[in-house]
């Protein structure tokens, strides 16, 4: 399971990587491994009025992985990751920081992760208003502490958000 990337932006990045194997080991330590990315998009209507395609510019991504005495598997997520988020109609496009740093822990049950970020992450629920943020696709700086429930086709709702972190940017809003 990679990025939450509430890289979220990468929370389904991050599922891939906690339930797969990844073969690229820094500096020959097992436990810490690069998170590779692939480009993504967002549907419209989910997340924006509009399908919001997220490129990666700048991946340097790493994770120590450690599995817990309850079962958990967490990843302590450091490193750059600099995404380009583009509004597929009008072609208008921002530049994110979203590089953490952040935990990542992933329950034994299967479909639950508890992201806790301390610095700059880009968060994408479909329910991401409930929890008071302009809409449904926000870059934050700042303590956060974001449950994730996992569906069996792959999708996910946020089940808690605590903390209190600055709304830097509302994506929406600013790729309208």
């Amino acid at each position: 399971m990679k990025r939450l990337l509430f890289a979220t932006a990468a929370t389904a990045t991050l599922l891939t990587t906690l339930v797969g194997p990844v073969a690229v080991s820094a500096n020959d330590d097992p436990h810490r491994t690069f998170l590779p990315a692939a480009p993504f998009d967002l549907p419209a209507g989910t997340y924006c009025a509009f399908d919001v395609h997220l490129d990666i510019l700048a991946d340097r991504e790493y994770a120590a992985t450690t599995i817990l005495p309850d079962g958990s598997t967490r990843l302590t997520v450091t490193g750059s990751y600099m995404l380009a988020a583009s509004n597929d109609q009008t072609g208008k496009t921002i530049v994110v920081n979203a590089g953490g740093p952040g935990t990542f822990t992933a329950l034994p049950n299967g479909t639950t992760v508890i992201g806790s970020f301390r610095g700059r992450a880009l968060f994408f629920a479909p329910n991401l208003t409930q929890f008071g943020f302009p809409s449904n696709v926000v870059l934050t700086a700042g303590p956060a502490v974001v449950t994730q429930e996992y569906a069996g086709d792959g999708s996910f709702t946020f089940t808690s958000f605590e903390g209190h972190p600055q709304l830097i940017t509302d994506v929406c809003a600013a790729l309208s």
